[in-house]
């Protein structure tokens, strides 16, 4: 997930319905009305906090690869501040 800011539990709420769309349990489809939607109370369940960590924070600034600038190009943040 990237993005210039999150809200309290955004991620784990990200997560929780991705699980959902992995399971199955609703489309792809269904996950992008859900965030145009932009009501939390249509995503899936908040996922537990144990088992999600920060990998990497990225600046546009200062790329670590090329790959990294690669990706910022490839997925500019949107206007909703998060891109999945």
């Amino acid at each position: 997930v990237r993005g210039s800011g999150f809200l309290r539990r955004m991620v784990r709420s990200l997560v929780g319905t991705l699980v959902m769309v992995g399971r199955g349990r609703i489309t792809q489809q269904d996950l992008k009305a859900i965030l145009m939607s932009r009501d939390r109370s249509n995503a899936g369940q908040t996922a537990p906090a144990h088992g999600l960590f920060l990998d990497r924070v990225l600046y546009h600034e200062d790329h670590k690869s090329d790959q990294d600038a690669e990706a910022c190009r490839q997925y500019p943040l949107t206007r909703h501040g998060f891109f999945v």
